[in-house]
């Protein structure tokens, strides 16, 4: 079983600029260094580990300014996993995953995480509930 810990999303625009009217609304400038900070991953049913084939949430969904991440300017998403056998610590990893993706208007996003084989973690953004459906988008 895994815990994942100390979840943070830097490197992402902090400040932008609506324009009434305009065809694409939506200028950001500033990227912030200071990590969003999400805190511990929460896990299914009062669990407090995961395991391969499961998965586990952010402790609650942040709001993003509509921007595009693409190869040039990735944001960042760190986190811990601890390895877990009958509630002993076998070890730690730090990861750092450089991502990129659009983050649109009107939307809530919440990070997935998703134990793959092996050493593998994924990160996915999914809408919240309530915001809109889209299909779920693999990062990086």
């Amino acid at each position: 079983a895994f815990q994942v810990t100390n979840v943070k999303v830097s490197d992402l625009y902090t400040s932008g600029t609506y324009t009434i009217g305009a065809s694409t609304p939506w200028s950001v400038s500033a990227v912030s260094t200071t990590p969003l900070e999400f805190g511990n991953a929460v896990y299914a049913e009062g669990a407090t580990s995961i395991t391969n084939g499961q998965t586990a949430t952010s402790n609650y969904a942040r709001t993003f300014l509509p921007a595009t991440y693409g190869d040039t300017n990735k944001f960042t998403v760190t986190f811990t996993a601890y390895m877990l056998y009958k509630g002993q610590n076998l070890g730690s990893k730090n990861y750092t995953i450089e991502a990129k993706h659009t983050f649109e208007p009107s939307r809530a996003y919440n990070f997935v995480i998703e134990l793959g084989a092996g050493d593998e973690i994924k990160f996915k953004v999914e809408d919240v509930n309530g915001w809109g459906e889209i299909p779920d988008i693999d990062i990086p």
